[in-house]
C-alpha cells in the first residue's frame, strides 16, 4: 500500500480516523496513527471539551460568589464556599463512576434521600479531585495547542 500524499512512499498504516494511507512522513501523532487533518480536528475537540469544563468551574465560581458577597462570613469562608461550588461537578462525576446517584430506589423519598447523600459526597469530594481536574484541564489544552502548532508548521 502506497501512501496517499507521497505514492513514491509505502504507507506504514491509515489513519484510525479518515482512513488514508499514511507514510511515516505524514504520521502526525505518535499515540494514534492519525494524519495532521484529523489530529488538529481530534485537539480542538479535546480543547473544546476541557475549555467548556474550566469555563463552568469559573462561572459556578462566580455564581456562588454572588451569592454569598454580602453573607455575614468571614474572606476565607466565602473563598470555601466559591471553591466548593466550583470543584463540585469535578466530585460529582469522580463519584459517580463508583455509586449511582439514585435511580434504582423504588419510593421517592428514598430517591431524594441518596440524591442529597451524593450531592454533599460530591462537595467534600470535589476538594480532592477539582485541583488535579483543574491542572489535567489546563495541561490538556496547552498540549493540544503545541501539537496543532507543530503540525500546522512544515
Amino acid at each position: 500500500m502506497k501512501c496517499a500524499h507521497h505514492p513514491a512512499h509505502d504507507a506504514v498504516g491509515v489513519c484510525a480516523d479518515c482512513g488514508l494511507a499514511l507514510c511515516p512522513d505524514c504520521r502526525a501523532s505518535d499515540e494514534r496513527l492519525l494524519c495532521g487533518r484529523c489530529l488538529v480536528q481530534h485537539n480542538q475537540r479535546v480543547i473544546r471539551h476541557f475549555s467548556l469544563r474550566l469555563a463552568g468551574s469559573l462561572a459556578l465560581f462566580f455564581t456562588a460568589l454572588s451569592l454569598v458577597i454580602n453573607a455575614q462570613l468571614g474572606v476565607l469562608e466565602k473563598l470555601a464556599i466559591c471553591l466548593m461550588a466550583a470543584f463540585f461537578p469535578f466530585g460529582w462525576s469522580a463519584l459517580s463512576k463508583v455509586f449511582s446517584p439514585g435511580d434504582q430506589y423504588p419510593f421517592g423519598l428514598m430517591r431524594w434521600v441518596a440524591l442529597a447523600s451524593h450531592a454533599g459526597a460530591s462537595a467534600a469530594l470535589g476538594w480532592v479531585v477539582g485541583p488535579f481536574q483543574l491542572y489535567k484541564g489546563v495541561r490538556e489544552i496547552l498540549k493540544a495547542r503545541r501539537a496543532n502548532v507543530s503540525v500546522q508548521q512544515p
